[in-house]
């Protein structure tokens, strides 16, 4: 408070309710995260709004212990379960480094009850969100993108996607089936169609049956006679 010219002159306080954290765009979509990582990562974001920084910094660590229970990533602590994420390809060499930075942080925080500075826990921040985003947001907006099958259940999701647009009944082949999306089956197409054939002979494919088999410039192709009427989508219907 100061006097001017007589006149008492009140400090003003602006505080904001709730409050936020300033220079910071949060995650957008979250809700495409699953529940218990929403959780946390909005109950982090709160306590760096109000400058727990402590605790902070051991939302940030529970983040990424979160996304290891989500991705049943194993381990018999955080340093290995960090580890065990580069090695499954969820994070690059990079990020495993960055998320190890991370683990040091929360658990200065934890167990020494050290504040971390708060340049630190922005750069932390950044290195959790880029994690939330590359495995969990991006992921689940690439799937209307064409990608590669990686393994059986992705080719049969591919192979069932396509049998939706192939309108005529007809003895085809897989690959005719597939038609442009079979570049997305670069490898392991032959074993890929061996197992696929096996489910046809057991019915676990109730728009194929087994046809006969044709020759073509020397190799014998399976053909399979094809129902466009049973042909549904799947569940999770993930279009490529």
């Amino acid at each position: 408070m100061e006097e001017e010219d007589g006149k008492l002159i009140h400090d003003i306080t602006i505080t904001q309710h709730p409050s936020v954290l300033s220079d910071h765009k949060a995650l957008r979509e979250t809700y495409l995260l699953p529940p218990l990582i929403q959780k946390v990562y909005k109950q982090t974001l709160k306590a760096l709004s109000d400058s727990s920084f402590v605790l902070a910094g051991i939302g940030l660590r529970a983040c990424i212990e979160a996304v290891c229970n989500e991705l049943k990533v194993s381990g018999t602590n955080l340093e290995r379960r960090i580890d065990q994420l580069f090695k499954a390809g969820h994070v690059s060499n990079g990020d495993k480094r960055r998320l190890h930075a991370i683990r040091f942080l929360g658990n200065d925080a934890a167990h020494e009850i050290k504040e971390p500075k708060d340049s630190d826990i922005r750069v932390a921040l950044d290195i959790v969100e880029h994690l939330l985003n590359s495995v969990f947001l991006l992921e689940n907006k690439a799937k209307v993108l064409d990608t590669v099958a990686e393994n059986y259940d992705d080719f049969l999701k591919l192979l069932n996607n396509c049998a939706l647009h192939f309108n005529q009944a007809a003895a085809v082949s897989l690959a005719s089936l597939l038609g442009r999306k079979r570049r997305l089956v670069s490898q392991g197409f032959d074993d890929f169609e061996q197992k696929a054939k096996q489910d046809v002979a057991d019915g676990k494919i109730p728009y194929l049956k087994l046809g006969q088999v044709s020759n073509a410039g020397g190799k014998d192709v399976q053909l399979y006679e094809f129902d466009p009427a049973k042909a549904k989508p799947d569940d999770d219907d993930i279009p490529f």
